[in-house]
């Protein structure tokens, strides 16, 4: 199957921007950024070294000159009891059809291939791991590492799910009976979200994480201009509320945890990388589905024909290719998959 000349899918999961609060006396308060001056120290190569040897600035006394600069930080105030952190998302069956297509073979190959993958439950597993990144909180990032944590979730169907001591719960290990429990009934309206263009449904999400005293929290880091040498070096995201610029995690950072699912990019790897193209793995610098592993995403759509065969073969969702599974979760994520520049 050729690629069209334009092709495209909106996004199916739509997490809005997180914010961070903090709880004192059972209410609570927008976690507050503060930005200071700082005497930093001369510290990077380049301070004292280049391609050809040192530096002739690099001297005793230069070198242990302060490097004063401005950022913004972010910590627990000390009156703080727990550290909240909340934000919602609204599911579409969005990957059902292209948003876009320009060639209605193409239409109607990748509409029957998302059709059985249905059929077979494959929704179903996409749900199930979406479904466990929100309940561990991956969505937390930095702020998971070293602190107990819970997770609640509130939906549109009048569900509440808790995931207590969510910070015990891992991707590749067995989950206590209840939490598990929760979790597939979690996942169930999730897939039913994911596949039926007419179920409205969208959740609330928030983690109680129980930081020490006065413990450093990680929002967003917004992109600095290095042009400009008056401006902070560390500038970290905020949204006003009543007139206080809380801490928040954009909308894409929030997605970017909810769908790191994408174990299937090698038979022997041991962890899930954020599903892309590519599968770029950010850690290491290196795209793990590179196009000479014919497992990129556009390599394997065009084999859209043979995987529809595939899918008919399956006696069970466990028995779905791992690739299909990769191509479907593509399709959720969205974007544009044209072959040649429309």
């Amino acid at each position: 199957m050729q690629l069209p000349n334009q092709l495209s899918y909106k996004r199916s999961i739509n997490p809005s921007k997180a914010i961070f609060y903090y709880r004192r006396d059972g209410q609570l308060f927008p976690l507050p950024i503060e930005r200071i001056k700082i005497r930093g120290s001369k510290s990077g190569f380049s301070e004292a070294h280049t391609s050809k040897g040192i530096k002739e600035s690099a001297t005793l006394h230069n070198l242990s000159m302060g490097n004063p600069h401005t950022v913004d930080t972010c910590y627990l105030p000390p009156v703080a009891e727990c550290l909240v952190c909340r934000f919602s998302i609204r599911v579409c069956a969005n990957s059902l059809t292209p948003d876009r297509c320009s060639d209605q073979s193409v239409k109607s190959n990748i509409s029957d291939f998302v059709r059985a993958y249905a059929d077979k439950g494959g929704y179903i597993e996409l749900a199930r791991r979406y479904a466990k990144n929100i309940a561990m909180g991956t969505w937390l990032w930095r702020n998971k590492e070293g602190n107990a944590f819970d997770v609640f979730v509130k939906t549109s169907e009048g569900s509440d799910f808790s995931f207590v001591n969510a910070h015990r719960l891992y991707w590749d290990s067995e989950w206590p009976d209840n939490q598990s429990h929760e979790l597939d009934k979690l996942a169930s309206e999730l897939a039913l979200a994911l596949t039926n263009t007419r179920y409205v449904w969208h959740c609330d999400v928030w983690a109680e994480v129980k930081l020490p005293f006065c413990a450093e929290v990680f929002p967003s880091q917004c992109f600095v201009d290095n042009d400009d040498k008056s401006a902070a070096s560390k500038v970290l995201l905020t949204t006003d509320i009543d007139g206080v610029m809380a801490a928040c995690f954009n909308a894409d950072k929030v997605g970017a945890g909810i769908q790191i699912i994408d174990d299937w990019w090698d038979e022997h790897c041991d962890f899930p990388l954020r599903v892309s193209e590519f599968a770029a793995d950010q850690a290491n610098l290196i795209a793990r589905r590179h196009p000479q592993t014919k497992r990129d995403f556009y390599q394997l759509l065009q084999k859209l024909p043979s995987y529809l065969k595939e899918l008919a073969a399956s006696s069970s969702t466990a028995s779905i290719n791992p690739d299909i599974h990769f191509i479907a979760s593509v399709l959720v994520k969205g974007g544009m998959f044209q072959g040649a520049k429309s």
